[in-house]
């Protein structure tokens, strides 16, 4: 009995075929042909946004953390007249959070701010770890408004001599964003064009202060990550700059790297940042009469994350 009924259904499916075929050849009509489009991607998007156009709403927390690592990397120590080489692998970490309490008014808290580094000399393994004195310290910074720049708060608590020196370096931490490298005007696909240098610091390090260099970028294709739709742009950086030591050196750093930052369209911050290249790093300490330098692959990796104050 079922098999009746199917053999019926099968039967009458053919017969309609056949009849919508033959009404095809007998007027003429031709046959609907389709313009090879796939209905299931999105049409490409143009007057893309990736500065941001809003403030954050009070509330909003940005959690960023990043990883500088040269790993394998080539040492070279000078001491006097006396050369020794080596390897180096090195790794630079830092997480912290940045609370937008008013359009005016953000505190920030670092979490981690660490560099570990693994050496080999004439045989000798070894290891150092330093980390930064101001973990868990709240700090306040506020600007009279967008047009002006955030100015950091004096801490509530006294900090101690090597605090103070510490939050020197800090640069702007508290900014969390790398704005100049996109332009207030809206981009088309396959866009390119130069960014400001400066701005690549605040990708990599807080740290580091860019001296000269340039900055290319491509807004390549529009994607998702993490349930966010986000900007894939393509990044060539060629840049060089400084890094203050404390006491008054300062490491001369030169990078030459290219990836690919992520940038969530709706909340203008960079999700994730993937970039690999060539590194070096030299430093004179005259107090040691000695000159230390560094070069090798380097890979950097930033993530973040920014939830409102209805998420939280």
């Amino acid at each position: 009995m079922t098999r009746g009924i199917f053999s019926l259904l099968l039967i009458s499916c053919l017969c309609g075929t056949m009849s919508l075929t033959g009404c095809g050849e007998s007027d003429g009509t031709p046959e609907p042909q389709g313009r090879g489009i796939e209905a299931g991607k999105p049409p490409e998007q143009k007057a893309i946004y990736l500065r941001s156009q809003h403030d954050r709403p009070p509330g909003t927390t940005f959690r960023n953390s990043t990883m500088l690592t040269m790993a394998n990397a080539n040492l070279l120590m000078r001491r006097g007249e006396a050369d020794q080489k080596g390897k180096i692998t090195t790794i630079i970490r830092d997480l912290w959070d940045v609370v937008q309490v008013t359009p005016n008014q953000r505190t920030f808290v670092i979490e981690e701010m660490s560099l570990n580094n693994v050496s080999t000399i004439n045989g000798q393994r070894k290891e150092e770890r330093s980390g930064s004195t101001l973990i868990d310290v709240p700090f306040e910074v506020t600007r009279s408004d967008k047009s002006t720049p955030w100015v950091l708060s004096p801490p509530e608590k006294k900090l101690s001599h090597l605090q103070e020196g510490e939050l020197r370096m800090l640069g702007n931490l508290w900014a969390e964003g790398s704005e100049g490298l996109f332009p207030e005007e809206p981009l088309d696909l396959g866009e390119t064009w130069k960014a400001d240098p400066q701005s690549v610091a605040l990708i990599v390090s807080p740290r580091l202060k860019i001296t000269e260099g340039e900055v290319t970028c491509r807004l390549d294709e529009i994607t998702v990550l993490r349930g966010e739709r986000c900007g894939s742009v393509d990044v060539d950086i060629d840049v060089t700059g400084t890094i203050e030591m404390g006491g008054g050196s300062e490491m001369q750093i030169q990078l030459a790297l290219t990836g690919t930052i992520m940038r969530s369209l709706y909340k203008n911050f960079d999700m994730r940042t993937e970039l690999k290249g060539t590194m070096q790093m030299e430093m004179n300490l005259p107090d040691q009469d000695t000159f230390v330098s560094i070069d090798g692959v380097a890979e950097f990796l930033q993530l973040a994350d920014i939830q409102d104050s209805q998420t939280q």
